[in-house]
C-alpha cells in the first residue's frame, strides 16, 4: 500500500515499450539518474527528503522491471515470495541505504534540504519514520514486552530496540547526534509518541508525507519524471 499512498503511479509496465531492448535501455537511463540524485546535492551540499525519495522510486521502477510488471499497487494480491522480497528490500536495502547517507550527512558535513528545525519531523529523513512505524503496527499490543510509541523517550528502551527496529533506530541516532531534551530538539516526534496506537502514527506519517514531501514544490520542482515515471 506504500506506492500509491505515496501518490506514485509506477505499479505497471508502460504501455509505449515496443520491445523488451527498448524498455531495459530506458529503465536503465532513469534508474541512472534517480540513483545518482538518492545521495544528495553536489552543489548545495545538501541531503533532505527529496534525496531519499529518489532512492524509493529507483527501488520501485527496478522491482517492476524485473517482476515484469507484476508488482501490483494492492500488496495482498501479491504471492508470498514477492511480499517477502519487498519487506527484505526495505527492512535490507533501504536500511544499508540509510545507513551509508548517516555516513555521507557525518562525514562531509551536509546541510539539511528544506529542514525546519524543531517544527520539522526531522532534519533529513521522512520515509524511515512511515516503514519503522509500520514495521511496528501491532507491537503495543504485545502480550509480553509491548512496545509502545512513548517508549523512544526512553533511552534504555531505545537502545534494546534500535537492532530490530527502523523506527527506533531513527530516535537512536538523533540521540547521539542532538544535545538538549529530546521534548525540545525534536518536539513533532515527541508528540507523536503520545498517541498508543502505531497503526495510527503510521496512517499519519504518510499524510504528513504527501503534505509535506510530495505536496511540495520545493521537492518536487527537482524531481525526475520520465517515461517510466511520467509527469501527472
Amino acid at each position: 500500500h506504500i506506492i500509491p499512498t505515496l501518490g506514485l503511479d509506477v505499479c505497471t509496465m508502460p504501455k509505449w515499450a515496443s520491445s523488451r531492448e527498448e524498455l531495459k535501455l530506458t529503465v536503465s537511463a532513469e534508474l541512472r539518474a534517480y540513483l545518482l540524485d538518492s545521495f544528495g546535492n553536489s552543489s548545495r551540499i545538501d541531503y533532505g527528503s527529496g534525496h531519499e525519495l529518489h532512492f524509493f522510486v529507483f527501488l520501485m521502477v527496478g522491482c517492476i522491471y524485473l517482476s515484469d510488471g507484476k508488482l501490483v499497487a494492492d500488496h495482498t494480491e501479491l504471492p508470498p515470495p514477492m511480499v517477502a522480497g519487498l519487506k527484505d528490500l526495505v527492512l535490507v536495502v533501504f536500511k544499508d541505504y540509510l545507513d551509508l547517507c548517516r555516513m555521507i550527512q557525518s562525514r562531509y558535513c551536509l546541510e539539511p534540504a528544506g529542514s525546519k528545525g524543531v517544527y520539522g519531523l526531522d532534519d533529513y529523513h521522512h520515509l524511515p519514520y512511515i516503514f519503522g512505524a509500520s514495521q511496528l503496527e501491532g507491537a503495543e499490543k504485545q502480550k509480553e514486552d509491548p512496545i509502545l510509541p512513548k517508549h523512544i523517550t526512553d533511552a534504555n528502551k531505545v537502545d534494546a530496540h534500535r537492532g530490530r527496529y527502523m523506527y527506533f533506530e531513527m530516535i537512536g541516532w538523533i540521540n547521539e547526534n542532538k544535545k538538549g531534551p529530546f521534548h525540545e530538539h525534536s518536539t513533532i516526534l515527541y508528540n507523536i509518541s503520545g498517541i498508543d496506537d502505531w497503526e495510527r502514527i503510521t496512517r499519519g506519517m504518510f499524510k504528513m508525507h504527501t503534505g509535506e514531501v510530495m505536496g511540495k514544490f520545493v521537492v518536487i520542482q527537482h524531481f525526475l519524471f520520465g517515461k517510466t515515471l511520467p509527469y501527472p
